[in-house]
């Protein structure tokens, strides 16, 4: 059974949707732009990540990997070895320069960026 409306409350009614929608469509635009997370990481294929060039070195015949410990745990032999760090989440205390030191000391080699 359709619902009836006087002419004044349609006209109400119309009024009111145009006003929700315009609002909706002002909420819209006017929301500031989501800031992009500024995370050098492998995992991310996003401006600042790194996942590119990650997969570009592992489709060129480069052994690759990620080095998720801290840098006291480097292997002892870095000969032939290359160390990226991309902006590290850890502090470099006294201690991962220290193992930073000895990986270079070891025949590693560090890039560091950031």
């Amino acid at each position: 059974m359709p619902l009836k409306l006087a002419a004044a409350d349609r006209k109400l009614l119309l009024i009111f949707g145009a006003v929700v929608t315009v609002l909706l469509v002002a909420v819209a635009l006017l929301q500031p732009a989501q800031e992009e997370t500024v995370v050098p990481s492998s995992y991310s294929a996003a401006s600042a990540g790194a996942k590119a060039a990650y997969l570009l070195l592992k489709e060129s015949g480069y052994r690759v990997e990620r080095w998720e410990k801290p840098p006291r745990d480097l292997p002892k032999d870095g000969s032939g070895a290359l160390l990226i760090l991309a902006e590290p989440r850890w502090e470099m205390d006294r201690e991962h320069k220290l193992a930073v030191q000895r990986f270079l000391a070891k025949g590693g080699r560090v890039l560091a960026t950031g």
